[in-house]
């Protein structure tokens, strides 16, 4: 027999809504009708109702119900129909037990990857998406939060993922600008952008498709994977600023490098410069800043004469920055690199160090550096807490320095001391061995 929609109506006013919800939760976590449920600081509207439909009367606002004394009050009133009856009538489809819930959800996973299996061609792929099944692989945590949030969206993104990897550029030895490419697969040329559920997808496909450890998903970390995977950038968004640097004579480049340098103007080169390697002509060092103001200024007080190579990559190195000093690094040049003290600084130093390793070398970014400059503004407590967790190789005390005294300081209050600095090194045959403050 049906239930009466005037018991649903009568039973879910909202003084008995908190009674209800835990009622529901207990029903579901059992299985059956039975346990109790415990209800406190009920208002004196709750504490009325309650005791109505329980035939009692409550003298405190706090409750213990057995659901089984709750299900025989439900039969033995005018409406005739027990706890499980009303549960079932009220919430419908989503009353669930827990082992209900359970089944529901393994169904629900299996027939995702069943949806899945026929656009897994290639054998790399098939063992990519078995992974991830399996609740582990390349990307995991990326994928199940997406399958969480959106079961129907993860559904698509992973069969656009998938039809991808099956046919990477790399595999019919092409390279593709990755924006055409995403345009031709999906019509839009920033499906495959860092910040999308599909590109991070992508991104971890084709760690696990070319076995490749994937590490910080940086936009250098994921410039590199995707390239290796025959998708480019598009060569012109990306782009770092340098001064004086040179290369060989032969190189068509050359004379456009010689000409900045001799009128000491910064270059602005997008990642396309670097399509071909660049053969640099090998420094003594160079010097890497955080901050365009920074570099600029340096020129201002160059005094009309010439700088060592100095190089701008404008906070968090873009892939244009990285294929530079990379460049640099196989040619083992020494990179003398300052920035900011506060969290992004500090983990811009550190990324750069774990890249480089040796020719990575602090300046004016140690502890000594840091106390002997004007403080800048407070650092919340969020970010102290960050920064006292890390490690900095080049200076072990430096994250305690910067919490005991709480503050930053920014790269720009050392651009005199620096200047003079440079103005020495410039003249020196050797100025990579200078003591630099």
């Amino acid at each position: 027999m049906a239930v009466d929609q005037s018991l649903i109506n009568h039973l879910n006013r909202p003084a008995l809504s908190r009674l209800w919800r835990e009622v529901k939760k207990k029903y579901e976590s059992l299985g059956r009708v039975g346990g109790r449920v415990r209800l406190s600081e009920l208002t004196p509207v709750e504490q009325e109702a309650v005791s109505g439909l329980l035939k009692t009367n409550l003298t405190s606002g706090s409750v213990s119900i057995s659901l089984e004394t709750l299900d025989r009050a439900l039969q033995q009133s005018r409406f005739g129909h027990g706890l499980e009856d009303f549960l079932k009538a009220t919430y419908g489809s989503s009353l669930r037990t827990r082992q209900e819930r359970s089944d529901y959800s393994k169904r629900r996973w299996e027939n995702f990857f069943i949806h899945l299996h026929g656009y897994a061609v290639s054998e790399p792929v098939k063992a990519w998406l078995s992974e991830l099944q399996s609740g582990r692989g390349s990307g995991y945590r990326s994928f199940i939060m997406l399958y969480n949030e959106d079961y129907h969206g993860a559904l698509e993104t992973m069969r656009v993922c998938l039809t991808v990897l099956n046919d990477l550029p790399v595999i019919s030895s092409n390279n593709l600008r990755l924006p055409v490419f995403s345009a031709a697969v999906t019509g839009d040329p920033h499906a495959f952008d860092r910040d999308t559920p599909l590109g991070r997808l992508l991104y971890y496909g084709v760690c696990a498709v070319l076995k490749i450890t994937p590490a910080d998903y940086s936009a250098a970390e994921l410039g590199d994977v995707l390239e290796k995977a025959g998708l480019k950038n598009d060569g012109i968004s990306s782009t770092v600023v340098a001064y004086g640097l040179l290369c060989d004579p032969a190189d068509l480049r050359a004379p456009m490098l010689f000409s900045a340098k001799e009128n000491r103007i910064p270059l602005i080169l997008p990642l396309r410069f670097f399509d071909r390697e660049v053969p640099w002509l090998k420094e003594p060092a160079v010097y890497v800043v955080e901050n365009p103001a920074v570099l600029s200024a340096l020129l201002d007080m160059a005094s009309g004469r010439s700088l060592p190579p100095v190089i701008c990559v404008s906070g968090q190195p873009s892939l244009a920055a990285v294929e530079l000093l990379d460049g640099l690094a196989r040619r083992e040049v020494a990179m003398y690199y300052s920035g900011d003290f506060d969290l992004a600084g500090l983990t811009i130093g550190l990324n750069l160090h774990e890249r480089y390793k040796d020719l990575f070398r602090p300046w004016f970014f140690d502890s000594a550096a840091y106390l002997s400059a004007k403080p800048g503004s407070p650092i919340d407590e969020k970010d102290m807490r960050h920064i006292s967790a890390l490690e900095v190789p080049w200076d072990l005390h430096l994250p305690t320095t910067i919490v005991n005294n709480g503050y930053k300081v920014f790269q720009e209050v050392f651009v005199a001391r620096m200047a003079d600095k440079l103005k020495l090194a410039s003249s020196k045959s050797d100025y990579g061995r200078l003591k630099l403050y």
